[in-house]
C-alpha cells in the first residue's frame, strides 16, 4: 500500500489547512474559452462584490479559473465545502488564500485570525481588513461553491468583511444559490454585480466551437445547434451528451429518444456514461464517490484496488468529471453533480458498505495526519471509538480548541461510548452549561453520569472513583450556581474538595465573562455593593475553598478590582499577580476571566505608583497572552489600554491607530444601543473626549448611560458620567455648574462603597472641579453626604490638605441626622432597620455611618456604641 502523502499548509488554524483548496481546479482539455463573459468580469473590476450564481453545472468553476488565468490582476483562490462552517477554519483559509498571491499577509493577519469566533467576529475582522494596507496592487478574492457556506455567524462576519473592503480589493462569489446574499448591504446597486444562469447558458456559435473543436465530434452545425436547444444551453448535460455519442451513440438517434426536461436528461445521460464503463471501473467510481478529495494513496486504501493510480489516470484522460485540485495533478474531486449521482447510486445498490468504506478513508486521514478530515470519515462511518481517540489525542496536543467545534463533535457521538471516556463527556457536559442554552439537557447528561458512576464504580480503582466524583460534583456545583441556587452549589464544592483536594482534570471552556476588562463590574451592583470594610473579608473567606480547587484566579483578581478602587495600590498590586499564580495554566477557561482584570489592574496600580515602564510592559504581556488564547474581544481592550497609557505620556499615535481600528460608532437612538459593546464604548467615548470631540462624545455618553443604569452597571455609570462632567465643564458657565451638580451627586452615591480612584484617574478637570467642591461644600450644610471626611479624603490625594474641617466644635462633632443615626446603632438597629426607620436607603445610612466613624475616630460598629454612650445616648 502506498505510504499517505500530505498536501498541508502551517497555518493558526488548530488543524492543518489542505493546499489543494488554494488553487483554482484546472479547466478540462475540452473547455471553450467564455470571452464574452470574461470581458463582463473585466468590465466589473471596479465594482467590490461579484456573484456568479446559477446551478451545478453550469461552468462557474471553469469561467472564474479562465478570467484569474487572464487577468491583470493578483487573485486569490479558495475553493469551499461544508466543512468551512467552522468560523477560524473558514477565515484561516481566507488568509492562507491571499497570502498564496500577496506574501505574507498570513503573518500579517495571524492575530486577528486566530482571534475570530463565531459570536465575535467585528474586531478580528476590522483587524484583518487593516492587513490589507500592505496590498499595493488590486487584488481579487475568488470563493467557489459559496452555497455550501450556511453558518448564520459566519455569514454575518463575510458580509461584515464584504462591506469593508477597502478599495482595490474585489470579492467574487460562485453559489448555486443567492440566499446567502441577503445579509450582505452595500452602499449601492452597483457595488454587486450578478453574472447568472441566462448569461452562462451556451449560445448556439459556443455549441457549434465546443461540440466540433472541444469535444471533436463530426456532426453537423443542425445537430449542434439542436443539442444547445434541447439542453437549453446547459453545458453539463451538452457534454454528457457528448460523451454517449463518443461511445457510439448516434447524435440524431439520441435527439429522438430523449425528449425529457434537461433535469432527467441529465440523469439519464450520466447512467449512459458510468454503465459503458467496465464494472471494475463502475465499482471504483462508486467507491470512491464518498471521498472529499482523492489522490492514489488514499483511493487504494479505500478501494483495495492495487491500480488506483493507473485508473484515476483512465478517467481523467476520459474527462469523466473529474476536477485536478493541484498543479502536480495528485489531489482531484468529482464534479459536484457527478459525484452525487454516484453516491445515490452507491447508496442504493451498496449501502451497507458505506460505513466501511469511511472508516477506511478515516483510517487514512489519521495516519497522514488530517485529523479533521478522519474525525469527517469517521463519524458518519459510525466508527466512533476511532473519533473519540483521536479527538482525545487532538485535545491533548492543543493548549485551546473552539468551543463550537468541540461541542459539534461531541454531539456526533452515542452518549454510551463518550462515558467511557469521563474526561471528554464531562467537558461536553461543561460546554453545554456554560453556554446556557440547554440547562435541562445538561442536567439530563449529569443524571446519566451519575447513573453510570453507581453502574460501574463497583469495578474502578479508588483513584478512578474519587477523579469521577471531584468532576461531577464540580459540575453539578456549577449547574446550581447556574440556576441560582447557592446553598447546593456551597455543597457541591465541598463534595468536589472532598474527592478531588488537588484540584480537577477537565477541558475547560471559556465562561460568558471570559475576555471581558473587569471581574467586579460584572458581578457588583450597586444595592449589593458595600464598602471595603465588608467587601474585602467577604472576598477573602471566598478565596480560600475555591484556591483548593485551584479555581481562586477570578475572585483574587475581583479583589485586586476593588482593593485598586480603594487606593490600596500596593496590595492590588500583590493581589493582581497572585490571581495568575493561583490559576493553573491549564485551566484555559479560567485564565480567559481572570486574564484582563488581573492584567489591568497590574498596569494601573503599576502606573499610580510612577512605574511606567513596568506597567507597559503588562499590558503588552497580557495582549499577548490574550492573543495566544484566542480571546477575540479582548485585544480591542488592550489596545485602548496601551494607547491610554501613551496618552498619558504625551504619546498619541496609538489613541490615533485604536480610533482608526474601532471607531465605528453610528447609533444616536439609546434602544439601539448594544450593551455587549459597553466596555468598547467607554474606551471610545474617552478617546473623544481626549480629542475634543465634544458633541459625539456626548451623545455617545448619553446612550451609554442609559445602557449602563438599564442594565444595572454602577462602577461603569458614574465612569460614564465622570466623562460628562467634564464635557458640561468645558461647555460654559452654566455647564460648569451642572457639572458641579453631577458630580456631587456622584460622590454621595459612590461614598457607602469607598471608591477612591475613579476620581483620582478621571484627570485634571475632575480635580478641579473636586477643590471647587470642596472648598464651597465642607461645613455648609446638614446634607449627609458627601461628607467632609470623604471630601478631605480624596483631595488629599490629589495634595490638598489645607481645606476646612466640616466641624471646629469638639463638643458638637455629629450633625442632628448623625447623632439620630448613632442613637439608632445604640439600640442595636441593624442598617436595615435603620434605613426603614429614617425612610432613607441603606447607602445613606452607610455614608451616615462612614461621617460618624470619621468624626469619632472609631473603626468599629463597638466603638461607636461606646461613644456614643458617652454622649448620653
Amino acid at each position: 500500500m502506498n505510504t499517505p502523502s500530505t498536501a498541508f499548509s502551517v497555518t493558526p488554524s488548530v488543524v492543518p489547512l489542505l493546499k489543494t483548496k488554494l488553487s483554482a481546479p484546472r479547466s478540462a482539455a475540452d473547455a471553450i474559452l467564455r470571452q464574452r463573459l470574461i470581458d463582463r468580469l473585466n468590465a466589473a473590476s471596479d465594482r467590490r462584490i461579484v456573484r456568479i450564481v446559477a446551478p451545478a453545472g453550469f461552468g462557474k468553476s471553469t469561467l472564474l479559473e479562465q478570467w484569474s488565468a487572464r487577468t491583470g490582476r493578483k487573485t486569490a483562490w479558495l475553493s469551499l465545502d461544508a466543512a468551512d462552517n467552522d468560523t477560524v477554519r473558514f477565515w484561516s483559509y481566507v488568509s492562507a488564500s491571499i497570502d498564496a498571491a500577496v506574501p505574507g499577509f498570513a503573518e500579517a493577519s495571524a492575530d486577528a485570525v486566530r482571534l475570530i469566533q463565531p459570536d465575535q467576529h467585528e474586531m478580528p475582522v476590522l483587524r484583518l481588513l487593516d492587513a490589507f494596507r500592505e496590498v499595493r496592487e488590486p487584488l481579487t478574492l475568488i470563493w467557489d461553491d459559496f452555497h455550501l457556506v450556511s453558518e448564520r455567524s459566519l455569514l454575518e462576519s463575510i458580509a461584515f468583511f464584504a462591506g469593508r473592503l477597502p478599495g482595490g480589493v474585489q470579492l467574487i462569489l460562485s453559489s448555486r444559490q443567492e440566499e446567502e446574499f441577503e445579509l450582505f448591504k452595500t452602499d449601492s446597486s452597483e457595488s454587486l454585480v450578478l453574472v447568472d444562469r441566462e448569461q452562462l447558458r451556451f449560445r448556439a456559435d459556443e455549441g457549434i466551437d465546443f461540440y466540433r473543436s472541444g469535444m471533436s465530434l463530426h456532426i453537423s452545425s443542425d445537430e449542434s445547434l439542436a443539442w444547445v436547444r434541447r439542453t437549453e444551453g446547459w453545458i453539463t448535460a451538452m457534454k454528457l451528451a457528448a460523451l454517449s455519442m463518443r461511445g457510439g451513440q448516434r447524435s440524431s438517434e439520441l435527439l429522438r429518444r430523449f425528449s425529457g426536461s434537461s433535469n432527467l436528461m441529465e440523469h439519464y445521460l450520466m447512467e449512459e456514461v458510468f454503465e459503458r464503463q467496465s464494472p471494475e471501473n463502475q465499482r471504483f467510481l462508486l467507491d470512491c464517490s464518498i471521498l472529499r478529495r482523492m489522490n492514489a494513496s488514499l483511493c487504494e486504501a479505500v478501494t483495495e484496488d492495487l491500480f488506483s493510480g493507473d485508473k484515476l489516470l483512465y478517467l481523467q484522460k476520459a474527462d469523466l468529471f473529474l476536477i485536478p485540485l493541484d498543479g502536480e495533478g495528485q489531489w482531484f474531486r468529482f464534479h459536484h453533480l457527478f459525484g452525487e449521482f454516484l453516491r445515490e447510486r452507491l447508496e442504493r445498490e451498496s449501502g451497507e458498505r458505506i460505513k466501511a468504506l469511511l472508516g477506511k478513508a478515516g483510517e487514512w486521514s489519521e495516519q497522514a495526519g488530517s485529523f479533521e478530515e478522519a474525525l469527517q470519515y469517521y463519524l458518519p462511518g459510525e466508527r466512533y471509538r476511532e473519533a473519540v481517540a483521536l479527538l482525545e489525542d487532538m485535545l491533548g496536543k492543543v493548549s485551546s480548541m473552539d468551543d463550537l467545534w468541540m461541542s459539534r463533535q461531541f454531539a456526533f457521538i452515542p452518549e454510551e461510548i463518550l462515558l467511557e471516556k469521563p474526561l471528554l463527556y464531562f467537558s461536553y457536559v461543561h460546554l453545554v452549561l456554560l453556554a446556557e442554552e440547554d440547562i435541562p439537557g445538561a442536567l439530563r447528561m449529569l443524571e446519566r453520569a451519575e447513573q453510570y458512576l453507581n453502574e460501574n464504580e463497583s469495578n474502578w480503582s479508588e483513584k478512578r472513583t474519587n477523579d469521577y466524583r471531584g468532576i461531577f460534583y464540580f459540575l453539578k456545583m456549577l449547574y446550581s450556581s447556574v440556576i441560582r441556587d447557592q446553598e447546593m452549589a456551597g455543597y457541591y464544592m465541598q463534595e468536589s474538595r472532598k474527592f478531588t483536594p488537588s484540584g480537577i482534570n477537565l477541558i475547560f471552556a471559556r465562561s460568558k465573562n471570559s475576555g471581558i476588562p473587569s471581574v467586579s463590574k460584572e458581578h457588583m451592583q450597586q444595592e449589593g455593593m458595600v464598602s471595603s470594610e465588608f467587601l474585602v473579608p467577604f472576598l477573602q473567606q471566598m478565596i480560600e475553598p475555591m484556591h483548593q480547587l485551584g479555581l481562586a484566579g477570578p475572585i483574587i483578581a475581583c479583589l485586586a478590582e476593588n482593593q485598586y478602587q480603594y487606593d490600596e495600590v500596593e496590595q492590588a498590586e500583590t493581589n493582581a499577580r497572585l490571581a495568575f499564580q493561583a490559576t493553573d495554566p491549564g485551566l484555559v477557561g479560567f485564565l480567559a476571566e481572570l486574564l484582563l482584570p488581573a492584567g489591568f489592574t497590574l498596569s494601573r496600580s503599576l502606573l499610580a505608583q510612577n512605574r511606567l515602564k513596568e506597567a507597559r510592559q503588562e499590558l503588552k504581556r497580557t495582549r499577548k497572552q490574550a492573543v495566544e488564547l484566542g480571546m477575540t474581544r479582548s485585544i480591542v481592550y488592550c489596545d485602548a489600554e496601551i494607547a491610554m497609557l501613551d496618552w498619558k505620556k504625551g504619546q498619541k499615535q496609538s489613541a490615533e491607530d485604536w480610533l482608526r481600528l474601532y471607531d465605528r460608532s453610528q447609533q444616536t437612538d439609546p434602544d439601539d444601543f448594544d450593551f455587549s459593546n459597553l466596555y468598547e464604548q467607554q474606551y471610545l467615548a474617552q478617546f473623544l473626549v481626549w480629542n475634543n470631540q465634544n458633541d459625539r462624545a456626548w451623545t455617545l455618553t448619553s446612550n451609554m448611560l442609559v445602557s449602563a443604569k438599564r442594565n444595572k452597571r454602577f462602577q461603569q455609570q458614574i465612569e460614564i458620567e465622570l466623562l460628562q462632567c467634564v464635557l458640561l465643564e468645558r461647555a460654559s458657565q452654566r455647564g460648569a455648574e451642572q457639572a458641579a451638580d453631577l458630580l456631587l451627586r456622584m460622590l454621595r452615591d459612590t461614598e457607602p462603597h469607598d471608591f477612591v480612584r475613579l476620581y483620582l484617574d478621571a484627570g485634571p478637570m475632575i480635580e478641579r472641579l473636586l477643590i471647587r467642591i470642596g472648598e464651597q461644600w465642607i461645613g455648609k450644610g446638614e446634607d449627609p453626604a458627601p461628607s467632609a471626611a470623604y471630601l478631605h479624603k480624596l483631595l488629599s490625594k490629589l495634595g490638598r490638605s489645607d481645606l476646612p474641617r466640616e466641624s471646629e466644635d469638639p463638643s458638637s462633632p455629629l450633625t442632628a441626622k448623625e447623632l439620630e443615626v448613632l442613637a439608632l446603632i445604640v439600640q442595636g438597629r441593624t442598617n436595615q432597620e435603620i434605613a426603614e426607620s429614617l425612610q432613607v436607603s441603606k447607602g445613606t445610612v452607610r455614608a451616615h455611618i462612614n461621617n460618624i466613624y470619621g468624626k469619632l475616630y472609631v473603626e468599629t460598629r463597638d466603638e461607636a456604641v461606646r461613644q456614643g454612650k458617652l454622649l448620653g445616648l
